[in-house]
C-alpha cells in the first residue's frame, strides 16, 4: 500500500513538475496543433471543434487531448532520476531500467530542444512495454504526442536505436 501511494504521489509530482516548466518556458499547448499537421486518424473532436487557426476550441470533457504524428531523436530516460540528479546516459542504464520496473514515469528527451515527453502506453497497457530496451540509449522514435494542460506525452509506436 505504501509503495502504491508513494508512486502515485511521485506521478503527481512529475506531472506538476511537467507543466510548470512548460509555462515557465512560455510554451503554448497548441504550439504543434496546426490545421495542416492536425491528424483525425486516431481519433475525432467532431466537426467544430477546431477554429480556422486549427487550434482547439473547448471540447466536451470526454474529448481527446490535441494529438500529432512524431518522429524524433533523442533518449528514453526515467524521470524521476532525471529531474532529481540530471542522471541519463550509458552510465546510467542499469539504474534506469531498475527505476522502470519499479513503475517510475519514463520520458524521451528530444534532441536539440532537451523538451521531455511523458511516454503513455497505447491503450491501458504498460508503458515501458515499448521502451524498456532501449532505457538510457539515443534513438529514432515514433509514435503520437499528446497535449494537454502544458503537458506533453509521447505514445511510441517505433524505437530504433542509433548508437
Amino acid at each position: 500500500m505504501k509503495t502504491h501511494t508513494i508512486l502515485v504521489a511521485m506521478t503527481m509530482l512529475v506531472f506538476c513538475l511537467a507543466a510548470g516548466s512548460a509555462r515557465a518556458e512560455g510554451t503554448k499547448d497548441t504550439d504543434k496543433t496546426v490545421a495542416d499537421k492536425h491528424s483525425h486518424t486516431a481519433h475525432s473532436h467532431g466537426s467544430d471543434a477546431h477554429d480556422s487557426t486549427g487550434t482547439s476550441k473547448a471540447a466536451p470533457a470526454d474529448a481527446d487531448a490535441d494529438m500529432d504524428m512524431y518522429s524524433g531523436t533523442g533518449e528514453i530516460i526515467d524521470i524521476t532520476c532525471h529531474l532529481r540528479h540530471d542522471s541519463r546516459g550509458p552510465e546510467h542504464t542499469k539504474c534506469a531500467v531498475y527505476c522502470a520496473n519499479l513503475g517510475m514515469p519514463l520520458g524521451f528527451v528530444e534532441d536539440g530542444t532537451e523538451r521531455i515527453y511523458v511516454i503513455i502506453p497505447s491503450g491501458h497497457g504498460d508503458p515501458k512495454e515499448a521502451v524498456l530496451t532501449h532505457m538510457a540509449k539515443h534513438v529514432k522514435v515514433q509514435g503520437l504526442t499528446y497535449v494537454a494542460g502544458g503537458l506533453r506525452t509521447l505514445e511510441v509506436t517505433e524505437v530504433d536505436e542509433l548508437d
